[in-house]
């Protein structure tokens, strides 16, 4: 089965190929018939569209594969689908009923594949946005949106409204590049959102057949627009090379798997999705400058674009406050893990040495008491070699929620290392703190009463001169001085 799927890419993929390339030097050498011409090129667009649904079929019809890449390739299968119905109307009627084929029943197939596009790509797995990013990836599309849609107006719908243009075929002219967008938003997803599943080459691939069909548009809107003479081979090459994009696409989508089995998360560089958005602003800038070396005849629509372009600034600015908001918040947690115990949430060890230095020097200038508590948990080690280390970390995050119960808000707990924690208490003698200390073991012992674990607490009060360090020193001696009691009353 294996085998047969991959003969079947290769070999449609190999004949689109080669009949785009044919085609491709048969116009570009001027080697061809116009009345040929049509044909040969109607039926390879129907053959490269059904070689498209094939393929996608493929994809979809596979268990295997994740339901949100099967829904995405169904839909862009349909797109295809619908561009290729309306190529074999556009042929029966212009070669069968030698009727002229714009407009016609074509064009609402050609027009429906727009849409189905654009949900196909939305439709191809991706991670969830995060709510911050979320707010971004909009505000990005509806500028660049809004960018296409300026251009839009200013080169193809201002022009008709001045000849007074607005029969159907003109509005028909106008779908297609307002169709467009629809496919630049696409683009703009595809750029912005991390995929899963999909390999980078189906991304530059579905990429560069959007970017073409779009070139090829907009070419045959503004030559009709404008009364232009040109030639329909030319973009017929633009549109056969992004329906062969597409194909190659799908057939690496159904090889990929095959080649590499592990999941993938692939994205565009981030240089290209940070410079993206400030195409936006510096697009609208130019057909200003463009407006004014035009002259006289582009003038009127000067309001317009002006009003547009503050828009874009507006909503780029939008975006800037955005993000600067963001990395606000990101600088704030960066700050808080910076001084904060990854398994217990109290004060680091690092904290807690800046800390207290500040703190002696605060109680010798006030002439204040300050005590410090260095305390460890009894039996620890016992517990932790007979539930494990999980049910250890476990137990240290419910003693230091314990431990930060009873202490004050100008008290300062942190965790010190392994299971041993340190509480630096202002305002307090040793009286108090011996009162502390013993309202902190009855808690520890009563909640772990039956793991036998404890706390044992070592006392140390500030004195004139005393560093931190012979500080903790000495409350750390008087840790190990109680602890060999507390073995023995526990063994009582």
């Amino acid at each position: 089965m294996i085998k047969a799927i991959r003969v079947l890419n290769f070999s449609l993929i190999g004949l689109a190929g080669g009949g785009v390339i044919f085609y491709s030097f048969w116009v570009l050498l001027r080697l061809y018939d116009p009345f040929l011409e049509d044909i040969v090129s109607s039926v390879l667009l129907i053959a490269l569209g059904l070689f498209v649904v094939i393929l996608g079929g493929v994809i979809t019809a596979n268990k295997t594969t994740s339901p949100a890449m099967r829904r995405a390739w169904l839909l862009i299968s349909l797109a295809e689908l619908a561009d290729t119905v309306a190529e074999l109307i556009w042929l029966y009627t212009s070669k069968v009923l030698h009727v002229e084929p714009f407009p016609s029943l074509a064009d609402l197939f050609y027009l429906l594949f727009y849409p189905l596009m654009l949900a196909g790509v939305l439709s191809l797995p991706h991670l969830p946005l995060e709510r911050d990013r979320r707010l971004l990836y909009i505000l990005d599309t509806v500028i660049l949106v809004m960018v296409g849609a300026l251009f839009l107006w200013y080169f193809i719908l201002a022009p008709m409204q001045v000849q007074g243009a607005g029969n159907l075929a003109d509005i028909i002219l106008i779908a297609y590049p307002i169709g467009d967008i629809f496919l630049l938003a696409s683009l703009v997803s595809l750029i912005q959102r991390d995929m899963e599943e999909v390999d980078r080459l189906v991304l530059i691939a579905l990429s560069f057949s959007m970017i073409a069909t779009c070139l090829a548009d907009i070419l045959f809107a503004v030559y009709e627009t404008y009364g232009m003479s040109y030639e329909m081979p030319p973009l017929n090459i633009c549109w056969m090379t992004s329906t062969l994009a597409v194909l190659i696409a799908a057939g690496w989508q159904i090889l990929n798997p095959m080649v590499r089995k592990s999941k993938v998360i692939e994205t565009f560089r981030p240089l290209l999705r940070r410079a993206l958005l400030y195409l936006g602003p510096i697009l609208g800038m130019g057909l200003i400058l463009y407006n004014f070396i035009k002259g006289s005849s582009a003038d009127a629509r000067l309001p317009g674009i002006l009003v547009v372009c503050a828009l874009i600034v507006g909503l780029v600015l939008a975006r800037q406050y955005t993000l600067l908001q963001d990395n606000i918040r990101l600088y704030k947690d960066m700050e808080k893990l910076a001084v904060t115990d990854a398994l217990t949430g109290l004060y680091n060890r690092h904290f807690f040495n800046t800390a207290i230095v500040q703190e002696i020097k605060r109680a010798e200038r006030y002439r204040r008491p300050l005590s410090v508590l260095m305390m460890d948990v009894d039996n620890f080690k016992a517990y932790n070699d007979t539930y494990g280390h999980l049910e250890g970390d476990k137990t240290l995050r419910a003693v230091a929620e314990l431990l930060r119960s009873r202490m004050r808000s100008a008290d300062l707990l942190a965790r010190f290392g392994g299971d041993e924690f340190v509480a630096i208490l202002p305002e307090t003698n040793f009286e108090q703190a011996e009162a502390a200390g013993r309202k902190i073991e009855q808690t520890i012992t009563e909640h772990f009463k039956q793991f036998n674990l404890g706390m044992s607490i070592g006392i140390a009060v500030s004195k004139a001169g005393i560093s931190s360090t012979n500080l903790l020193a000495e409350a750390d001696r008087q840790l190990y001085r109680v602890k060999p009691k507390r073995k023995t009353n526990n063994g009582a």
